[in-house]
């Protein structure tokens, strides 16, 4: 090993990591599940509602950036309409 130099070393452990760390976020980022919109346009006591209902319920659920938006995966739509 100590035939590489440090420089080469320094390179492949730099590459090293560069590798595990793409292949960590790609495996994070495939791993997400797809979300469907369940009801737009909501106030921020109607979500948290609907939130603390799924959540009692065991359906995942997330809500937009803007804050009025809540999806639930695919598929779990017209059962957590059906709940709500």
């Amino acid at each position: 090993m100590m035939a590489l130099g440090p420089r080469r070393l320094s390179v492949l452990a730099i590459t090293g990591i560069l590798i595990f760390a793409t292949i960590a976020a790609a495996a994070l980022y495939l791993n997400k599940p797809s979300y469907e919109t369940l009801y737009i346009g909501l106030e921020h006591d109607d979500i948290n509602r609907i939130g603390i209902t799924l959540s009692e319920a065991g359906i995942s659920f997330d809500v937009d950036a803007g804050g009025t938006t809540v999806m639930v995966p695919i598929g779990l739509s017209g059962t957590a309409r059906m709940i709500l």
